[in-house]
């Protein structure tokens, strides 16, 4: 079974599931795309100044928490540019994600009824 398949089943539960999940969905790839196009620029670019701005606005407000928690973590200048790029880049993906997911838990609805009955 593909996974779009499982998506399809599952979403088919709730009264708006396959809508939750395309809109969850499309945010969860907007996260991630932004995510890697961050990871991208501030590993291989000469001035990596502005690359997670994109990822920090996609998945705000709640990287605007995680980011001022672990901005004191990543260091301003030296050899350590990977541990930035992690420190940032990390935190803020995660919590793109996990709105993803609350947004699909928002979006969907309660279960519809024929589910309902099924079960009982």
């Amino acid at each position: 079974m593909s996974i779009f398949n499982r998506v399809r089943s599952n979403a088919s539960r709730y009264k708006r599931g396959r809508a939750a999940a395309a809109i969850s969905g499309a945010y969860a790839g907007l996260v991630l795309v932004n995510a890697a196009g961050s990871v991208a620029m501030g590993l291989f670019a000469d001035d990596p100044t502005f690359s997670g701005l994109g990822l920090l606005l996609v998945s705000a407000p709640s990287s605007f928490l995680v980011t001022s928690l672990t901005s004191p973590l990543i260091p301003d200048e030296g050899p350590s540019r990977a541990l930035g790029v992690l420190l940032f880049d990390l935190p803020c993906t995660t919590v793109g994600l996990l709105q993803a997911w609350l947004l699909w838990r928002i979006a969907r609805g309660p279960a519809s009824t024929d589910d309902l009955r099924q079960r009982c």
